[in-house]
């Protein structure tokens, strides 16, 4: 993973899947996404795919908090998409926070790479803050 931050945006893996989310207009891709985590259980979970997650949870975030603006900052084009997708159900909402809970726990090389870093507490404070926005 190409980090760049501690943002759940500022990495490769999370760019790569916005602009491939940004292809639609829905959420399928995100529900595809969280059941891939949820589906790992206690299995290990790679950092492509929890980055991925994580990037997601700061999108429906700002959906929900109608913060997109502040995510965005000046891409009016991820502003204008992110505008356009419609409020998300209260059972991804759902999924996302457990999937979210699940990157921080053991058996995630994500959080394993943020741990060998000084920056592994601003990262996590990151994740948590998502989780808090949405529950």
């Amino acid at each position: 993973m190409g980090a760049w931050d501690v943002g759940a945006l500022d990495n490769d893996d999370a760019q790569d899947f916005l602009a491939e989310w940004q292809e639609g207009e829905d959420y399928e891709p995100v529900d595809e996404l969280l059941s891939e985590v949820l589906d790992m259980a206690d299995s290990y979970l790679e950092a492509d795919i929890a980055a991925r997650a994580v990037a997601a949870g700061a999108v429906l975030s700002a959906v929900v908090n109608e913060t997109i603006e502040e995510l965005f900052d000046d891409d009016e084009d991820s502003i204008d998409w992110a505008f356009g997708l419609p409020q998300p159900k209260v059972v991804l909402l759902n999924k996302l926070v457990r999937a979210l809970k699940r990157i921080l726990k053991d058996e995630s090389e994500l959080r394993e790479q943020w741990e060998e870093t000084d920056d592994f507490t601003a990262w996590r404070a990151s994740v948590t803050e998502v989780i808090a926005d949405l529950t």
